[in-house]
């Protein structure tokens, strides 16, 4: 533990299985005289709160993400297309509310995959940037990529490769 005590913003987009780990460490590294904020959807506010870590509202209902999720399989055709049609202005809002809760008094970033904003924000404002994530980002002999899901990593590149040719094809119009 350094005698330097972080500010540290928890950029956490998903449902509650998301948070709760988060809240974990964050009290931890409370506990050890860091100050955490966590950054997430309106529907976790008590939950954080009652914890007694700060709370900061992102954009976003975390139910129709979960229902986008479910509704269309991680990286098909489908959920790609969902998600550019319908998911666009939530897209502007999140990256905005990022902003928001890490401009000031930010010395450490730590976001879950699904923010995709930690990255730029991290650089414009020179501090360090941490991606954690609950499960297995990558397959393990027990557990298949969840972003997979149940098709085969041959058909899911396929997947992805359509859809960037598709959107290579509209972006010169």
């Amino acid at each position: 533990h350094s005698d330097q005590n972080l500010r540290i913003t928890f950029m956490i987009v998903g449902s509650r299985g998301d948070v709760q780990p988060v809240i974990a460490l964050a009290l931890r590294l409370e506990n050890q005289g860091h100050k955490c904020k966590i950054a997430t959807h309106e529907a976790h506010r008590k939950f954080i709160e009652d914890n007694g870590l700060t709370f900061y509202p992102l954009a976003g209902d975390p139910k129709d993400l979960m229902a986008l999720c479910v509704k269309n399989d991680m990286f098909s055709i489908s959920f790609f297309k969902e998600a550019l049609s319908n998911f666009t202005h939530f897209m502007a809002e999140l990256l905005v509310t990022c902003w928001d809760a890490c401009k000031t008094d930010t010395d450490v970033i730590v976001e879950n995959p699904a923010c995709m904003a930690g990255p730029s924000i991290s650089e414009k404002l020179g501090v360090p940037l941490i991606e954690v994530f609950t499960i297995p980002w990558t397959r393990t002999t027990q557990f298949p990529n969840v972003s997979i899901g149940i098709r085969t990593l041959r058909q899911s590149l396929t997947n992805i490769t359509a859809i960037c040719r598709k959107l290579r094809s509209v972006s010169y119009l």
